[in-house]
């Protein structure tokens, strides 16, 4: 700094007296009082901007989709995919499910020609048979178990059908056994007359 020449504050534009007084501000000088200002002002307007902008999503949020609505189904179609839907719920605990759960299931019908049905049946035997724990990406894991799922469920249909005619109530005879519950008697001996001194 030249002699005679002062600083002057860069937010306010009038001399720095004393350099006790000042900060460094933008690579220049500023009044501590000034740039304490300045830092308040510049943090009303910030929170100023983001509520505003937080307002503005509220005004200009869109409607979310229906996309549990019927849309070309029939009417067991559709009865299988409230199913599915409401299984996911009920099961994750989630009451307003996610984007990508609907449109995971979406892709897997239109890409693999999956069915709601078979969605369904194989989140049950994810849950009941293997005893998953469901976590959020429960619709993520289904094409990997789509298969087995259907495999399974098709063997236990066919076993049903197999033996439907069989009479499993008369195929065992039951045999009612009465179990005496009286205790018999044990002969107690006292072990002090066993053998020995006394004084040992």
């Amino acid at each position: 700094m030249a002699k005679g020449r002062k600083r002057k504050c860069v937010l306010c534009g009038l001399p720095i007296e004393d350099n006790n007084e000042s900060i460094p501000y933008k690579n220049r000088y500023a009044h501590i009082t000034c740039f304490r200002a300045a830092a308040k002002a510049i943090h009303v307007d910030k929170e100023e901007q983001v509520q505003k902008k937080a307002e503005e999503k509220k005004t200009k949020a869109k409607p979310k989709a229906q996309v549990e609505l019927k849309d070309g189904l029939t009417d067991e179609e559709y009865i299988q995919k409230n199913l599915y839907y409401d299984y996911i719920r009920k099961t994750t605990g989630i009451a307003e499910l996610p984007a990508k759960v609907y449109a995971l299931t979406e892709n897997y019908i239109k890409k693999y020609a999956f069915t709601f049905q078979g969605l369904y049946a194989t989140l049950t035997y994810m849950r009941n048979i293997l005893e998953k724990d469901f976590g959020e990406d429960i619709v993520g894991l289904v094409p990997y178990y789509y298969t087995e799922a259907q495999a399974h469920y098709k063997a236990v249909k066919g076993v049903e059908d197999r033996n439907k005619d069989i009479d499993t109530k008369s195929m065992y005879k039951h045999k009612t056994v009465y179990i005496d519950t009286k205790q018999k008697k044990i002969k107690q001996i006292d072990i002090t007359s066993i053998g020995g001194d006394a004084n040992v």
